[in-house]
């Protein structure tokens, strides 16, 4: 597996990603109007626009985007990784990346907003939970954030 930059090309692959997770997962924890509004907003072309705004990253393997995350300034967001490849530490090391990313632009603390499903996962890489938001569209999510320290290194990772 290797961690590389966004490019145009992945826009299509990205969307289908998201769009599937939403639909497979998120499903289950959000009413079917929040989760449709989502799927209805993460298009190839929502995608583009957010890549003129954010640094993405996509995790690939055998030359397929597996998952997928994304930086904007001191904000992560869009965090997801294909629902067939949960467990096996694709998200881990997509926010291992975004860390490392981080600290070299001397950022010392990250925050995002968990998908309720995603609350524990974040708790186990050290983020804290902040405040539950709720909006009527993307439903509720909580702020979560975490200090980082020292230089991490990630393996996986292409220079960026």
């Amino acid at each position: 597996m290797e961690i590389r930059k966004f490019n145009i090309a992945d826009a299509r692959r990205i969307s289908e990603l998201i769009r599937r997770n939403l639909l497979t997962v998120n499903s289950r924890f959000y009413p079917r109007k929040v989760v449709d509004f989502m799927v209805s907003f993460y298009t190839p072309q929502k995608v583009r626009e957010l890549a003129s705004e954010r640094r993405i990253f996509v995790a690939i393997e055998d030359q397929s985007i597996i998952g997928t995350a994304s930086l904007g300034l001191d904000k992560v967001y869009n965090v997801f990784v294909d629902p067939g490849q949960h467990g096996r530490g694709i998200g881990r090391i997509l926010m291992g990346h975004i860390e490392s990313l981080a600290l070299s632009q001397k950022i010392r603390m990250l925050s995002l907003d968990a998908s309720l499903n995603a609350i524990p996962f974040y708790e186990k890489l050290g983020y804290i939970r902040g405040k539950l938001k709720s909006s009527p569209y993307c439903g509720d999510t909580c702020e979560m954030f975490k200090t980082l320290t020292g230089t991490k290194k990630n393996a996986n990772s292409q220079p960026v």
